[in-house]
Order: C-alpha cells, then structure tokens, then sequence
C-alpha cells in the first residue's frame, strides 16, 4: 500500500501538497488578522499595542505566504521567464501580491504611525492616507485569495486580467475615499482612551 502511494505520489508531489496547504492556512490566518484589525480601526476600537501586534503578526504571515508561494511556483515553473508568461493568472497573483506588500510598507512606514499618534486628530491629507491604504490592503488580501482559487481565470488571457485588475484597483480607491467621514468620526471618538496600553 505504502509503495503504491509512493509510486503514484511522488516526493515533489508531496511536498507541493504540505506547501499549498501551508500556503492555504497562511492565509486564512492573514485574512482574519487583517479584517479584525480593519473592523477595529473603523470603530475606533483599538489601542498602541494593538495595532504594532497586528501589523508584526500580519508581516509575519505575508513572509510567510511569500516563501510558501515562491517555493510552490519554483516547483511548478522553475522560475522559466518564458514559463510563467503563459500562466496569466499567476502573473496576475505577483503582480496583486507585490502592490499588497508594497502597500503594506506603506501602512508600516505612515498610515500605522498616524494612528499611533493622531492624538484623536487627522488631517485631510492623513484621512486620504489611510482610507486608501486600508482599502488596497483589505481588497488585495481578498483578491490574492480569490485569485488563488479561481481556476477559471487561468484561461484569459494576461492583458485581459491586468486590465480588470487595473479597473479594479481604481475602484477601491475612489470607492475608499468615501470613509474619510467614517474614518475621522472613529478617530475623534477614541481620542480620550487611544493611549491605554
């Protein structure tokens, strides 16, 4: 029985199995971190502790789900230029994973410091900051999810795909820019309380 499943499955079979799974469970754990964090923010309902563990913990997992994703396209592409050019749906998952890191610098390196030291007040500029940023960072997570799983969309072709997600990305940060109002109500209201630890 054993060889039977050593013969069928082989050890790279395997071992891109345990690497899709961890790929998987990484990212259901990301999500969830994400989305409790971004309900927290929106309802004014967090701390200085709070936000620096989330944004630690999130790193972390995004590391994480580089490494297992690399490893995974290493094993089905070798990493081939001329390969990963007939995957589209694959290139479409780098280039939404790269704008979710690159956003997520941003997050770290501005939009998490404003929120740890607003002192209850946002300008107008810190307001667009972080309704855009927070936007692209939910969506993309999401995106990068769907996309995973979306078998179908390996059949269009790339510039159709890079097209939608054009469309797609514009529209999270127009429709983003409709929480500014939400987003400095939820600042003022824990300006009292924002640095309990």
């Amino acid at each position: 029985m054993l060889y039977l499943i050593t013969t069928v499955v082989t050890t790279s079979d395997w071992l891109r199995i345990a690497l899709v799974y961890s790929h998987l469970i990484l990212c259901a754990f990301a999500i969830t971190a994400v989305l409790k964090t971004d309900i927290k923010i929106v309802l004014g309902d967090y701390s200085r502790a709070e936000i620096g563990r989330a944004a630690t913990g999130i790193a972390c997992l995004l590391l994480g789900l580089w490494a297992t994703g690399l490893a995974i396209i290493y094993i089905d592409t070798g990493f081939n230029p001329e390969v990963l050019l007939t995957k589209s749906k694959l290139v479409l998952k780098l280039v939404c994973v790269a704008t979710l890191t690159a956003n997520g610098y941003i997050l770290h390196r501005l939009s998490f410091p404003i929120l740890m030291d607003n002192n209850g007040k946002v300008t107008r500029g810190e307001s667009v900051l972080l309704v855009i940023t927070g936007a692209l960072s939910t969506s993309h997570w999401m995106l990068a999810a769907f996309v995973g799983f979306s078998q179908p969309l390996g059949r269009l072709p790339l510039q159709t795909l890079l097209a939608a997600y054009g469309v797609f990305t514009a529209a999270v940060v127009i429709t983003s820019l409709f929480f500014i109002p939400l987003l400095s109500r939820a600042a003022q209201g824990t300006a009292a309380d924002f640095y309990r630890t």
